[in-house]
């Protein structure tokens, strides 16, 4: 039914605390990009729910149309048992036959995955440490005339990470048009960047 896959596992002890414990919450701003989706075109698109956790993001994607659906997190058994168990009582067996799952860091996993029309991800800018590997797997895993939406809080107070900051780095890139698409300003600050490859170019 599944197509199942594992990249190799990242060796910093304290990154693979945060992203084991990580993939067990429903995040805030996975609500953020979900409520951007339902305004996006989604129908036909192979997409790529990155740091899926829960796998909210991809299940929507699924029932909006999406041709094909890449779960990917780095707790397998995040996967195995939130993530498949989620897919299974929220989506038929047409759009199940279209999933496949990935565990693993994501410089390894980036090999394995298929191109993607459609990247969406949430929380994943936290650690400053983390800021180019997602973007080279962006840059990797996206089509030419793809897009990637990034939704985040703002800053992470006590581990350094922020919109920002990430945004910056894109910048400096200069790989990726950026775009803030959806902020928040009420209560904890969240916003949605939105990245596209310059000239639709990679």
């Amino acid at each position: 039914m599944f197509k199942f896959g594992f990249a190799s596992e990242c060796h910093d002890a304290q990154q693979s605390l945060d992203l084991k414990k990580g993939g067990l919450k429903l995040w805030e701003c996975t609500h953020d990009v979900a409520g951007l989706l339902h305004q996006s075109e989604v129908s036909g698109k192979v997409v790529l729910d990155l740091g899926c956790g829960l796998g909210l993001l991809g299940i929507l994607a699924l029932k909006l149309g999406a041709k094909s659906v890449v779960f990917q997190d780095y707790n397998a058994d995040v996967l195995r048992c939130v993530t498949i168990a989620n897919v299974l009582l929220n989506a038929d067996d047409s759009q199940q036959s279209r999933c496949s799952f990935f565990s693993g860091d994501w410089a390894s996993f980036a090999d394995l995955s298929p191109v993607c029309n459609l990247i969406v991800t949430s929380e994943t800018i936290y650690n400053p440490a983390n800021y180019t590997k997602l973007h080279e797997t962006i840059k990797r895993l996206l089509k030419p005339d793809g897009m990637a939406l990034i939704g985040a809080k703002s800053y992470y107070f006590g581990v350094g990470g922020s919109i920002k900051q990430f945004e910056k780095l894109v910048k400096e890139k200069n790989v990726f048009e950026v775009e803030t698409v959806w902020k928040c300003s009420q209560g904890v600050q969240r916003e949605i960047l939105k990245l596209t490859f310059k000239n639709g170019k990679s």
